[in-house]
């Protein structure tokens, strides 16, 4: 069918799958083996805006021509503003379903997959996302923390366009880096909607916690995170930024995961456990070694991982405004 020419390009792309799903055992929960810990982390807000709901509604004090009297509420923990860790873990989660040989969890009833790429169902016999994230029948190995802004926030009430999902399934969905899609008014209007949002730069603070993941499984989540190793150099810099929350088809959600130092949990037989931290230098390093080892294992797919990076890394597109 031919495309309808007065919509936008289309803000979302497909990474196809490709390749074997590649399962084997789990390790079980019995004893501490390989790495625990946590990396505490700054997430920075690098689209113009964020926005995570909450599903709750505010309403307006004040009304008058021109002032939305009802808006889609940014979520909050105790009245605070909060990024919950499900969605951080969510949005990782998704990346590294796509850049390895996992399958793909979140299906729509009326998707038809690959039987190869259908979700894990024996907890005895999972993919890499799903020995990492769990599944039913068996707990992950990471979680986020809540994220919390540093210092005190100022949110404002933008105005969208509706939002459609895409009417087939291609692939892996992702949405592209952007300019923010958004209308200078505040007039409520059919096919409009409102939304309270956090500007650019405001950073967030949490804490991804790991137990017994071995450094390729590491070095995993630190390319999902949007990390490379520099050339020549035992350092971390950005690949690409990925997206998180709501809005993603307006270019809203790119942010930073930016590392700020490592825990490791050590286990000894005379003692339960102390702790090694790691910053500066040695943080970039160990971090870098995980990094190579997820290659070295073969657990990242090159060229779904290439192609994701050339993805999100253009900043030159325009999010559409209305139909796409």
């Amino acid at each position: 069918m031919k495309r309808n020419e007065s919509k936008s390009p289309a803000p979302f792309f497909f990474l196809p799958l490709q390749g074997e799903v590649s399962r084997e055992k789990p390790p079980v929960h019995d004893r501490f083996r390989g790495y625990s810990g946590r990396i505490e982390l700054s997430l920075v807000v690098d689209s113009r805006y964020l926005f995570v709901g909450s599903g709750a509604f505010e309403f307006g004090a004040e009304k008058g021509i021109g002032t939305p009297d009802v808006w889609w509420a940014f979520c909050r923990s105790n009245g605070r503003l909060c990024i919950p860790g499900t969605s951080l873990k969510g949005a990782v989660r998704s990346i590294v379903e796509a850049i390895s040989a996992s399958c793909v969890r979140q299906v729509r009833r009326e998707e038809a997959l690959p039987r190869m790429y259908e979700p894990c169902r024996d907890p005895g016999n999972l993919c890499p996302a799903c020995r990492i994230f769990g599944t039913t029948g068996f707990r992950g190995r990471v979680c986020f923390a809540d994220a919390f802004p540093r210092g005190n926030v100022t949110t404002e009430v933008v105005k969208i366009g509706e939002l459609w999902g895409p009417r087939r399934s291609e692939g892996r969905k992702f949405y592209r880096n952007g300019e923010v899609a958004v209308f200078s008014d505040r007039k409520p209007e059919k096919n409009r909607r409102f939304l309270e949002v956090v500007p650019e730069k405001t950073r967030f603070e949490t804490t991804l916690f790991f137990e017994n993941l071995e450094e390729g499984e590491l070095g995993l989540l630190g390319y999902a995170l949007g990390w490379e190793k520099k050339r020549e150099e035992e350092r971390l810099v950005l690949a690409f930024r990925p997206k998180i929350g709501g809005a993603k088809p307006r270019c809203f959600g790119t942010v930073q995961f930016v590392p700020k130092r490592v825990v490791l949990f050590e286990f000894h037989q005379k003692a339960l456990w102390r702790s090694r931290v790691l910053e500066g230098q040695d943080m970039h390093g160990f971090l870098v070694r995980c990094l190579e080892a997820s290659r070295r294992n073969g657990l990242v797919r090159e060229d779904a991982l290439k192609s994701l990076r050339s993805m999100l890394k253009d900043r030159e597109y325009s999010c559409p405004q209305d139909i796409y």
